[in-house]
């Protein structure tokens, strides 16, 4: 990218039925599903082949209550996160996590 402003670099599902958007991404564009989750955290990955593609998991109930809905995210890599931040603010926006 000329102006390195960053690139995507990760996506996740975070979803209400992990089990129906398995099978839909299964059924429409042929992924595949790994279960990957830890003690605190169930969590799946999207697979094409062997290769991970994309992360998915259960919008958890307290995001809910505050009135989140599913949705796929996706993270940004950047060159320094403190300029990127500092970048942001000057130009009226917000910086949340």
């Amino acid at each position: 990218m000329a102006d390195d402003l960053g690139y995507f670099t990760w996506y996740e599902l975070i979803t209400t039925d992990v089990t129906a958007a398995a099978s839909f991404y299964r059924d429409v564009v042929g992924w595949g599903t790994t279960a990957t989750s830890t003690s605190e955290l169930p969590y799946a990955l999207f697979t094409t082949g062997e290769v991970p593609t994309a992360g998915l998991m259960e919008l958890p109930e307290a995001g809910r209550k505050m009135g989140a809905r599913p949705r796929w995210m996706g993270y940004i890599s950047v060159r320094d996160a403190h300029v990127t931040a500092d970048r942001i603010r000057r130009l009226g926006g917000a910086v949340y996590v």
